[in-house]
């Protein structure tokens, strides 16, 4: 049985492979395609696109290093670096530049911690509604957006991603495929199962080997057997790749029709107004909305949020975060850097 590494474990490696690199070649890796990456969390959380330009806006205001090993993240210009070290002390850097650095963390997790950040200020996350306003910039009137009613776009987004759901959503359930290797074969139906034998018999077992082909080919038993119900779903695999991302898109526009409908006169307030602070909170005062998004963001980054219990001692590893909270840690950090370099930008 094959192990499929977690997001951590892969960033282990590449921290061990980049080490080596560094150190007996000199060669450093070059920072991450954040692009992509985050264009893609955008889309799973069927964010509009001007949440891709938010977030590369506070990574450039929080100066947050997108390298693999860490690499100082004051400037290399000395006049620049002059300026820095006069502006914010040699004392030590803020905490976002510290956890930047750290190894543990996984550049993926830190651009998801982000946008967390990004949602938080736009939609709140925290029960209060925020209504849609317009400024005036630059001479011309500009509109925030409407934003989804929250509690319809989180089931949503727990539906598509296979997370509980408090609504029952009418659509279409996902189509099986039989090269997912995360799906549990006892809760297989019939037609299903007869998918993952066919799908099996194309792709893994040699046709010129009489010995490895199917019973009923090799003993010549076909007229004794029932002729099978031609099935209406194609067998070629780019063809059930295409009618499933088609199947996707259905679900999506009819989940985001939901989302946006006619806002009613609601008391709320203006995006911005109000921010809820989680960081090192053990109260356990934060809103079920933030809990459930946390858990939307660790499906989409790919983290393990059943993690097994290690005997590792706490002392040896005392910087190491857990598998499951990685991602909360990361959010409370950028949350603290961020009221940090606002109170220093506004020189209090």
């Amino acid at each position: 049985m094959y192990h499929v590494p977690t997001v951590v474990e892969l960033h282990k490696r590449v921290i061990m492979v980049a080490s080596q690199l560094r150190r007996y070649h000199n060669v450093d890796l070059l920072e991450i395609n954040v692009a992509p990456i985050l264009s893609r969390f955008v889309r799973e959380l069927m964010l509009p696109p001007t949440f891709y330009v938010a977030v590369k806006s506070l990574l450039t205001f929080l100066r947050i290093d997108m390298h693999v090993l860490g690499h100082t993240v004051i400037p290399p210009n000395p006049q620049v670096r002059a300026k820095f070290l006069e502006r914010h002390g040699t004392d030590g850097l803020p905490t976002a530049y510290a956890f930047s650095r750290n190894l543990a963390v996984p550049r993926c997790v830190v651009l998801m911690a982000a946008l967390i950040v990004v949602i938080k200020l736009r939609y709140g996350l925290d029960d209060i509604h925020r209504k849609e306003t317009s400024t005036t910039l630059q001479g011309r009137q500009v509109f925030s957006g409407a934003p989804p009613q929250e509690e319809v776009w989180i089931d949503a987004l727990c539906f598509l991603h296979g997370l509980p759901s408090d609504r029952a959503w009418e659509a279409k359930p996902p189509t099986f495929a039989p090269w997912d290797a995360s799906v549990d074969l006892l809760s297989l139906n019939d037609a299903d199962i007869d998918t993952y034998l066919t799908f099996l018999e194309q792709e893994y077992l040699p046709s010129n080997v009489p010995s490895s082909m199917p019973f009923r080919h090799r003993n010549d038993v076909d007229d004794l057997l029932p002729i099978p119900v031609p099935s209406q779903e194609p067998l070629d695999l780019v063809e059930r790749v295409r009618n499933m991302q088609e199947v996707f898109q259905q679900r999506r526009a009819e989940l985001l029709c939901a989302m946006y409908q006619s806002e009613e006169k609601e008391p709320g307030i203006q995006p911005g107004e109000a921010y809820a602070t989680h960081t090192h909170d053990p109260g356990g005062a934060m809103t079920r909305s933030m809990e459930r998004m946390l858990a939307i963001g660790m499906r989409v980054v790919g983290l393990d949020t059943q993690v097994k219990p290690t005997f590792e001692s706490v002392a040896a590893h005392p910087s190491r975060p857990r598998e499951n909270d990685v991602l909360k840690h990361c959010v409370m950090q950028l949350e603290e850097s961020l009221l940090l370099m606002l109170m220093r930008e506004h020189g209090k």
